[in-house]
């Protein structure tokens, strides 16, 4: 699913605004240059705007429109669903700008192209983890900020994303009565990913693993977890009457 950051219309219209009231730059064909890639923009002729964009940047680049053509080069990337090359050029808006006011625009932009790429890397966690870490960064230096609010909605998402694929991974080994993998897997969840949906059924699982292993004492005092915590949940009656079939007194 495509994501449209919530500010991103108001700040393209900011950057071609400024372009049309300050008359800051005295190389008129500057000016067209940089126009012609906004209509290609707006047209959704993708490429061919971040070709103009960049060529803005590259034969101006101490002009105030170097800044303006760079992070609007690297949404027209994004735009174009370039996510690698839109990442890369939000970087290197950030890393020449650190102060400017789009920071957190470009900071949060670049949390977003990697969460735009995990369709394509659903068998690896990294994408997912490094996403996660952008969304922390983002939150840490600009917090209040929209793009911070944003962000911790996406990191509940990756959160809930990851854990699940350690479920899967933690189920795998389980129904090969792989205990001994399985179990990290599970209290992985249960570790870092406490908030999620996914951690009831990860502590009943635990329990389950644990009495596999004959550690009826392991699996008491996480089923006691289970309840404390989700005394509602049907896995802490599933783990009530696991333990009570093999005779444990909960």
């Amino acid at each position: 699913m495509r994501i449209f950051p919530l500010p991103l219309i108001a700040l393209a219209l900011c950057l071609s605004a400024c372009s049309s009231k300050k008359e800051i730059i005295k190389d008129q064909p500057i000016g067209k240059l940089y126009n012609m890639a906004y209509d290609k923009l707006v047209d959704e002729k993708y490429e061919k705007a971040a070709n103009y964009f960049e060529e803005v940047d590259k034969q101006h680049p101490y002009s105030p429109w170097a800044s303006k053509a760079q992070i609007m080069g690297a949404f027209s990337h994004y735009m174009d669903q370039k996510y690698v090359e839109a990442e890369s050029g939000f970087e290197t808006f950030l890393d020449l700008h650190p102060g400017h006011a789009h920071a957190p625009y470009a900071m949060y932009m670049i949390a977003i192209c990697q969460y735009e790429q995990l369709a394509a890397v659903r068998r690896d966690q990294t994408a997912a983890g490094e996403a996660v870490k952008s969304f922390e960064r983002l939150i840490s230096r600009f917090p209040g900020t929209v793009y911070a609010d944003e962000a911790h909605e996406r990191i509940v998402l990756l959160s809930d994303h990851i854990a699940a694929k350690e479920m899967a991974t933690g189920r795998f080994y389980q129904e090969r009565q792989d205990y001994e993998s399985a179990i990290p897997r599970f209290q992985a969840v249960v570790d870092t990913f406490s908030q999620t949906m996914q951690v009831r059924e990860a502590l009943y699982r635990l329990v389950a693993c644990y009495l596999s292993l004959d550690l009826k004492e392991q699996a008491k005092r996480t089923a006691a977890v289970l309840g404390h915590n989700y005394p509602e949940s049907h896995w802490y009656k599933e783990a009530y009457d696991l333990l009570r079939s093999r005779g444990v007194e909960s």
